[in-house]
């Protein structure tokens, strides 16, 4: 009854955690990312250069994103995809972004406090 924290209470975070990692998953490849790659093949090009990426295509166009910035060596057109994000966009690209760095916090909260 003294830990700041049980086992118990932890792994309900974990279950709240993945849970809305899931939501900004979802919610920014079927309304961000469908978005922008239907916007891009509307102008005739392909979205992604370096290829067919479906799951590695989503945290890159995050990235760009909340970079707000064009990359040297990007495997993303960035002028393209700049010209059709909205807020919302944003909004989601941060979201997915801030669940997914909280979920690797978890994984490494469990590692280090919970061992096997």
């Amino acid at each position: 009854m003294g830990e700041f924290i049980t086992e118990d209470g932890f792994y309900l975070i974990v279950i709240f955690g993945i849970f809305m990692w899931g939501i900004a998953i979802f919610l920014f490849r079927r309304i961000s990312v469908k978005h922008i790659e239907s916007a891009i093949a509307k102008e005739g090009v392909f979205p992604l250069v370096c290829g067919n990426e479906k799951d590695g295509g989503t945290f890159k166009y995050s990235m760009v994103i909340l970079a707000n910035k064009t990359g040297t060596c990007s495997p993303i057109d960035d002028e393209i995809i700049f010209r059709h994000i909205r807020k919302k966009d944003r909004k989601l690209a941060w979201f997915y972004s801030i669940s997914t760095v909280g979920m690797f916090i978890l994984m490494l909260v469990h590692y280090v406090f919970f061992p096997l």
